[in-house]
């Protein structure tokens, strides 16, 4: 948890909303995290979060648990 907050502020610079994050490369989401243990399925995870965002909730986080789980990367401690 403490790396994860580590390495967030440089992603959310570059990836401030969902449009944004969706249009990043895997790479440019890996090279921010790359600190974090598991980085390279965290980084496919995020994008295709951000995608599904757009897709299936207007870009909106959605506010139930179904709905949070179901998205990539998500499990229940994180939702």
């Amino acid at each position: 948890d403490k790396r994860v907050n580590l390495v967030t502020p440089a992603l959310f610079e570059i990836g401030p909303t969902p449009q944004k994050m969706a249009r990043l490369s895997v790479a440019d989401i890996l090279e921010c995290i790359k600190t974090c243990g598991l980085a390279n399925s965290k980084a496919k995870n995020v994008k295709r979060l951000a995608e599904l965002l757009l897709e299936r909730h207007d870009g909106k986080v959605p506010a139930n648990f179904e709905a949070l789980e179901a998205l990539p990367g998500v499990g229940h401690k994180t939702a």
